[in-house]
């Protein structure tokens, strides 16, 4: 748990506070209870996390180790997260929009796996713009 709430501190700019909140940790130690937690390890240190729902086969959460980035992490853990979910039905992921600099490593990642811009996902926690990405079932 220590692990994935260290990656998620330090995206809390981009996602929202995480880190000491009550609906957050309890969420995450639920996600980890229940094996909805997909993780990567680099010689024993956890470098990224995704968080899965498979009853609506959605990712709902994805982080890498901002020192780790870059490296093809978050490529073998969007690959695991496509074989974890149900690649023949329809896949969605809430993202940040177009133009939002920050996002935009995490947006061509998700198109390269054949996601696509569907709809608006208003603003997250942070207060940065999102869209639901879709990727057509295979």
């Amino acid at each position: 748990m220590q692990a994935v709430l260290g990656l998620a501190s330090q995206v809390e700019s981009l996602f929202g506070p995480m880190v000491g909140v009550a609906d957050f940790e309890k969420g995450l130690e639920d996600c980890l209870k229940t094996g909805r937690v997909l993780g990567c390890k680099v010689q024993n240190d956890v470098c990224g996390a995704a968080i899965v729902d498979r009853d609506g086969n959605e990712l709902c959460w994805f982080v890498v180790d901002s020192g780790k980035r870059g490296l093809g992490i978050g490529a073998r853990m969007l690959e695991k997260v496509i074989v974890e979910l149900e690649p023949g039905r329809e896949m969605t992921v809430q993202t940040f929009a177009p133009g939002v600099p920050e996002g935009e490593a995490a947006r061509r990642l998700y198109m390269k796996y054949g996601f696509a811009d569907r709809e608006d996902g208003g603003l997250n926690p942070a207060g940065i713009r999102t869209v639901i990405m879709v990727r057509e079932k295979k």
